[in-house]
This record gives C-alpha cells, sequence and structure tokens, in this order.
C-alpha cells in the first residue's frame, strides 16, 4: 500500500531534516529562504502547539502518544476502504501518523520537538512549524475531505 511508504517517509525525512537542523552550528541560523518569506531556524518545543505544557514534557509526550495511538485506531479499518472518499482518507491519515510520529519520536528521544520553518504571513507569523506539522494539518484537511467522498465510487 502506497499510503505506508507514504507515512514512512515523512517519518524518515522530518527526521532527517531535524537532524540537519540540529547538527547547524551557531550562527549559521535564522536563514531567510524562498525569498524571505521563511525562515529557517532552530526551536526546541518542549510541550505541544504553541507550546502548551512546556513545563511539563512528560506529560506532553504521553498525550501526544495517546493521540497517535488513537489516530492510528481510526487510520486501520481507513486502510481497507475503497472509492474515492477512502482514498483521500488513507491519504490524509498516512500524512497524519508520518506526522505525528515523527513528533513522538522527539518528545520520547530529545525530551523536546524540533521545528525549523517559520512563515512571514498571518495569522501564523509568530508560529514555528516542522515538516510533521504541516503533513499532520494538510492531512486532516484531506481526511475531512474524504468523508464528503464517502459512497462514492
Amino acid at each position: 500500500m502506497i499510503e505506508l511508504l507514504l507515512l514512512a517517509g515523512i517519518f524518515a525525512l522530518d527526521l532527517a531534516l531535524k537532524a540537519g537542523i540540529e547538527a547547524q552550528p551557531e550562527g549559521q541560523l535564522p536563514k531567510d529562504i524562498a525569498g524571505g518569506k521563511i525562515t529557517l531556524c532552530r526551536s526546541h518545543n518542549k510541550g505541544m502547539m504553541m507550546n502548551l505544557m512546556d513545563k511539563k514534557p512528560k506529560l506532553a509526550a504521553v498525550l501526544s502518544s495517546c493521540a497517535g495511538f488513537l489516530t492510528l485506531i481510526w487510520y486501520l479499518p481507513v486502510l481497507f476502504k475503497k472509492g474515492y472518499g477512502g482514498s483521500l482518507e488513507k491519504i490524509g491519515g498516512a500524512l497524519i501518523l508520518g506526522g505525528a510520529a515523527s513528533n513522538i519520536f522527539d518528545h520520547w528521544k530529545r525530551g523536546y520537538v524540533v521545528d525549523y520553518l517559520k512563515f512571514h504571513r498571518k495569522p501564523i507569523r509568530n508560529v514555528i512549524f516542522n515538516l510533521g506539522d504541516l503533513c499532520i494539518f494538510l492531512g486532516c484537511f484531506l481526511a475531512v475531505l474524504g468523508q464528503f467522498g464517502k459512497g462514492k465510487r
């Protein structure tokens, strides 16, 4: 199933990008890319989104793991769906789980999640993301869109 390769690819790519960011010597970051529309930087998020629970990193790791596990339980039956809506849900679920797995791995391995992309657009100009985060958002959108295609072939 191509979706499982997508999931594994996102996991591996995001971890590789995080390792590359972590390996950057002091003074190399931040760095503007994409014509100054994006800044490549290094941020260590010990909590969850928007530094929620950053004072309780173990609890953030446990809650992230629980959310990932519940998503996996939702995703397993989706893998066997047929039809247009099922395809979107499969891709969306793979994106969600690939991104979530990378962030959960960071929580347990590093004690924080490495974020590295800052977009210079409202309303997210003060938020720093990683590829996993972006895949989670895109995956949620596709999974919901797939719900509208239920029953169609």
